[in-house]
């Protein structure tokens, strides 16, 4: 007899699998769809997700640069652009 452990962890893999394989049949858009509902979902309430320390630390460089005249930024469009550009 599997111990009642091996057996829920069975379950879980294979509960798991038959979700993957129901992910691969979607659609690009509905895959999309999904994301966008799961991030709506684990954004609410972002006190929630821990930022981690090397994050607070690049954003105060990136401020420091910014503040000595070291760092530009782009609006959301103009990095679009730029990087479609690059890779293309």
């Amino acid at each position: 007899m599997i111990p009642l452990r091996c057996q829920e962890a069975i379950m879980w893999y294979k509960s798991h699998m038959v979700v993957e394989a129901e992910l691969k049949a979607l659609s690009k858009p509905e895959k999309f769809r999904i994301m966008e509902i799961l991030w709506k979902d684990l954004s609410s309430d972002d006190s929630l997700i821990p930022s981690p320390k090397w994050h607070e630390d690049a954003l105060k460089e990136a401020a420091e640069r910014h503040a000595r005249g070291e760092a530009h930024f782009s609006d959301w469009n103009e990095a679009k652009a730029r990087i479609r550009n690059a890779v293309s």
